[in-house]
């Protein structure tokens, strides 16, 4: 049985005044405590995410999705005993109806990681991001030996025992993969679960030459250590 007053909802928002109050609400409503890291917003943000309930952490500028989840997991470590966290996007592209999905996968399998899988039915997705997706997630399978079906997913559970071992030190978009990436390396397991594909006319904060150099400098990284690694275990 997992307790879920022991689980916290992680929130990384920029400018999403118009859907952040919602997506605080119904997570609130689960009864999850809820976080909200707000990446140097100028419009409502930080006042709408307060209004229904979140606690807000604030970055004075924007720093980027990944430096505001590292910012909020040492923030959730300091604060809070709880057990797992769940990361979710502030845009409205992942419904938080499907946490007890996660939460469920989780009880199941033990799994240390449950990540959202948008890929058995992703009708609703852009063509470059589907395409995207695919073969960044075929190029991490291939990485970390095992197969990741949406490695982009930024919908995940996680056991406080992996936020407190893997170190991130990615600031943007890659923080998806490089989470991925640093579990496996620490020994834990992952699991996917179903979730639908939610796209709305949502500006994309995605910049696409700049976090696919990213992307590769991430994999450059991993295949270096995993080289390192197996030349340790050789001696």
């Amino acid at each position: 049985m997992i307790d879920r007053s022991k689980i916290v909802a992680l929130i990384p928002a920029f400018n999403e005044e118009k859907s952040i109050g919602l997506i605080v609400r119904e997570v609130v409503n689960l009864g999850l405590k809820t976080y909200v890291v707000d990446d140097g917003s100028t419009d409502q943000t930080k006042a709408m995410a307060q209004k229904y309930g979140a606690c807000v952490i604030q970055n004075e500028v924007n720093e980027g999705k990944g430096a505001s989840l590292i910012c909020g997991l040492k923030t959730l470590l300091d604060r809070t005993d709880f057990e797992f966290v769940i990361f979710l996007d502030a845009d409205g592209q992942h419904d938080p109806k499907s946490i007890p999905s996660f939460i469920d996968a989780a009880k199941c399998s033990n799994a240390d990681v449950i990540i959202g899988n948008r890929m058995h039915n992703p009708a609703n997705m852009p063509w470059d991001r589907l395409w995207t997706n695919r073969v960044t997630s075929w190029i991490v399978s291939k990485v970390i030996g095992q197969s990741i079906p949406d490695c982009q997913c930024g919908y995940r559970l996680i056991k406080r025992s992996v936020v407190e071992k893997v170190r991130l030190s990615t600031q943007r978009y890659d923080i998806e993969c490089d989470i991925i990436i640093q579990a496996v390396k620490e020994g834990f397991s992952i699991k996917a679960v179903p979730v639908d594909s939610i796209y709305r006319q949502e500006k994309s904060h995605i910049q696409p030459i700049r976090d696919t150099f990213l992307f590769v400098k991430l994999i450059i990284r991993a295949l270096f250590q995993r080289k390192n690694l197996f030349q340790r275990k050789d001696k």
